[in-house]
C-alpha cells in the first residue's frame, strides 16, 4: 500500500511538475542542463534547511534528476528531489505551514498551501529564478518530500533529454 501511494504520488507531482509554470515562463536559451539542475537542488537544500533543525534526523537529496517537456521545441525543466527524515514525531502539517510561511516572506520567492490527492499537506513553493517545488509531508513516514523543477531551458541539438541528468 505505502508503495502504490509513494509511486501514484510520484507520477502526480511529475506531471504537476511537468506542466507548473510553464505556461507563461520564458525559456532560457543559454542555460545549460547543469545549471538548471544547480539551481533546482540548490533550491531543494535551501528549503530542507528551512525546517527547524531539532525536527531533522537526515536529508537525503537524488543525486540526478529527469527532464520534463516544458514549452516549446526542444525546452525542458530539470526534475529531482530531496527527502527529509524528521525525528520527534513532529506533526507533518504544521512543517508544510512553517515552510509556507518562510517563502512567502522570503524577498523573491512565493508560496501556496495545497492538499494532495490523498489528502495529505503540501506546499508550492517558487523561487526567484522560476524553479518550482511541490513540499509534501507525510505523516505515517515521518518524511518530507520536496520535489524540484527548474526554470525552462533550451536543450541543444544533439543532446538527448532522456536518462539521468
Amino acid at each position: 500500500m505505502k508503495a502504490m501511494r509513494t509511486a501514484g504520488a510520484m507520477l502526480l507531482c511529475l506531471a504537476m511538475l511537468g506542466t507548473a509554470g510553464c505556461a507563461v515562463e520564458k525559456v532560457r536559451e543559454n542555460m545549460t542542463v547543469d545549471e538548471a539542475k544547480a539551481i533546482a537542488q540548490a533550491g531543494e537544500l535551501d528549503i530542507a534547511r528551512s525546517i527547524p533543525t531539532d525536527l531533522v534526523g537526515e536529508t537525503v537529496q537524488q543525486p540526478t534528476g529527469s527532464l520534463l517537456s516544458c514549452h516549446g521545441e526542444r525546452a525542458y525543466a530539470w526534475a529531482g528531489g530531496t527527502v527529509v527524515h524528521l525525528v520527534g514525531a513532529p506533526e507533518v502539517g504544521d512543517v508544510i505551514d512553517g515552510l509556507i510561511d518562510v517563502y512567502a516572506e522570503e524577498d523573491g520567492w512565493s508560496s501556496k498551501s495545497s492538499t494532495s490527492a490523498h489528502g495529505d499537506p503540501q506546499a508550492e513553493i517558487t523561487g526567484p529564478d522560476g524553479d518550482w517545488y511541490l513540499v509534501s509531508g507525510y505523516a505515517e513516514d515521518e518524511t518530507i518530500d520536496i520535489d524540484s523543477r527548474s526554470p525552462c531551458f533550451r536543450l541543444p541539438e544533439g543532446q538527448s533529454p532522456r536518462g539521468g541528468f
